[in-house]
């Protein structure tokens, strides 16, 4: 696992590259446009971005913070998608978000409870 720790940066700047994206090119597109959603989503994005760049500044790193917060990022994400599909999408795209949901919440919790 001591090769993950070299990779740790990468990941990092990768994760505020899709914020990014996220941000400027997906938002405006959204299907949740006009929307409390999207507005918090914005917000909460920007929210975890400062909070992750403040952590990783601390002269002593906080693990188990970061982790949570990571965990908690990941588990939310998919929320707006089932906002979005509850307010314009099918029955069937409803039940992909919720397998969707299903999906990274167990990530978040299987990323949160196994220290690499």
């Amino acid at each position: 696992m001591v090769n993950l720790k070299k990779l740790e940066p990468v990941a990092f700047v990768l994760l505020f590259i899709v914020l990014c994206y996220a941000l400027v090119v997906l938002a405006p597109h959204s299907a949740l446009h006009d929307f409390m959603a999207e507005t918090l989503a914005g917000r909460a994005t920007v929210a975890v971005a400062v909070a992750l760049l403040v952590l990783r500044r601390l002269p002593k790193r906080c693990w188990s913070l970061e982790r949570e917060i990571y965990a908690v990022f990941l588990a939310a994400l998919p929320c707006i998608y089932l906002a979005a599909a509850l307010k314009r999408g099918s029955s069937s795209d409803v039940a992909i978000e919720l397998v969707g949901v299903a999906v990274l919440v167990g990530l978040g919790l299987f990323g949160y409870y196994n220290r690499f």
